[in-house]
């Protein structure tokens, strides 16, 4: 498919266009700079309203904020919070109106359809057909919806079998439920833990990783492993996690991945040893690369779950699905690095990726390319990201 202009379909609905009527704007050569120098007729003849029509030519409203259009339009997965359906064009609606308010803050934007942003603003008797209340009270829901479906697609079918997640950062992993709080007492396979006396009675594992060996060898594995992963889980399930795995895009990661965050990300990753020493040979760099984006991390593969898991998923390059904890993002010799603590490495799922709102992100201009390039870093194309802000007036 065809690489679009995203900026410019940006800068229309900023301005209160609908995402087709932009879409079809920019097909036609128009830009919202070079509509200000033609007749209203232009924008009429495409169908937009007289009050869209006077934001552009008498300044009546200025545009969105770029950043706040960009996290409204992720948070909403770029789908209207009413109906969700995928397929429909896109309004970006003031829930109390700009001409008493003045707020363009993300708390008074609303992603609808046209079909609901026409009832939002259709008087049925005397009330609203889709009331300010009612729209916040759905776009709550939905933004909620969407940021649990990251999270549900990380875990899905994650079952306690050492086959579904190969590696766990077990040290990590304890510190960010320590700080959360998390009862350790009631999370299984801590009493047989304690009976084993692997971890002690606060809940810290006390097993030491072996030498050229793995910590799941013992008799002990599968209550280590019931108690690590839903220990892993909850920490999940109250930091939230936001899934990078479609978005391996510079124009994404700069507006949205932010250190300290939890990211996973699917594909092709892959492992290489940090030293050639006997006292670091299980010390391994991971890292997956796509979309000059690079995301690494460093394991020890002496916390695998199994062996094979140590002598074969953690070696080489494999596709898997990584979680882990942002601790910088730089731009060096044009590559965007997001480096991280790896906390968990997963086998890979199709849920975690191709979710079947993505296109919509291309659209929207938050990724700017449709040719995704998605493996061997060898075979991505030349990529001509375009660093400029987007043509917003």
């Amino acid at each position: 498919m065809d690489k679009i202009t995203s900026r410019t379909e940006r800068a229309l609905v900023a301005k209160g266009l609908d995402s087709a009527t932009a879409h079809q704007l920019r097909k036609a050569g128009h830009t919202a700079t070079s509509l200000l120098q033609n007749s209203p007729d232009i924008l009429r003849a495409f169908g937009v309203t007289e009050t869209i029509i006077s934001s552009f030519y008498k300044g009546g409203r200025p545009a969105i904020p770029n950043q706040t259009l960009l996290d409204v339009l992720f948070a909403n997965r770029w789908t209207c919070c009413v109906c969700r359906d995928v397929e429909r064009p896109i309004i970006v609606h003031h829930i109390k109106e700009w001409a008493s308010s003045r707020d363009h803050s993300a708390e008074n934007l609303a992603v609808l359809c046209p079909i609901h942003h026409g009832e939002a603003h259709t008087n049925r008797g005397l009330e609203l057909s889709l009331t300010g209340d009612r729209i916040k009270g759905l776009k709550t829901r939905w933004e909620l919806s969407c940021k649990s479906e990251d999270l549900s697609a990380t875990l899905n079918r994650s079952d306690h079998r050492l086959s579904t997640w190969y590696y766990f950062n077990h040290l990590r992993i304890y510190e960010l439920a320590k700080e959360l709080e998390i009862n350790f007492r009631l999370l299984p396979g801590y009493s047989d833990l304690r009976d084993f006396q692997s971890c002690n009675e606060g809940g810290a594992i006390l097993k030491a990783i072996p030498d050229d060996s793995y910590m799941y060898r013992d008799a002990d594995r599968h209550a280590l492993y019931d108690y690590v992963s839903e220990m892993f889980f909850r920490v999940l399930k109250k930091l939230g996690v936001l899934n990078i795995s479609d978005y391996l895009d510079r124009g994404f990661i700069s507006h949205h991945v932010i250190v300290g965050k939890l990211v996973v990300v699917q594909g092709l990753h892959r492992f290489t040893p940090v030293s050639q020493s006997r006292s670091e040979r299980n010390v391994r760099d991971v890292w997956r690369q796509s979309n000059k984006v690079r995301v690494s991390g460093i394991i020890n593969t002496g916390e695998a779950t199994s062996d094979s898991s140590r002598v074969g998923w953690l070696s080489g390059q494999h596709n898997l699905a990584s979680v882990m904890k942002v601790r910088s993002i730089t731009r060096e010799d044009g590559v965007t690095h997001i480096r991280g603590t790896v906390l968990a490495i997963r086998n890979q799922d199709d849920e975690i990726k191709r979710r079947n709102y993505t296109q919509r992100a291309y659209e929207s201009g938050l990724l700017f390319r449709r040719d995704y390039h998605d493996e061997d870093i060898e075979n991505d194309e030349p990529w001509d990201f375009d660093d400029s802000p987007p043509d917003d007036l």
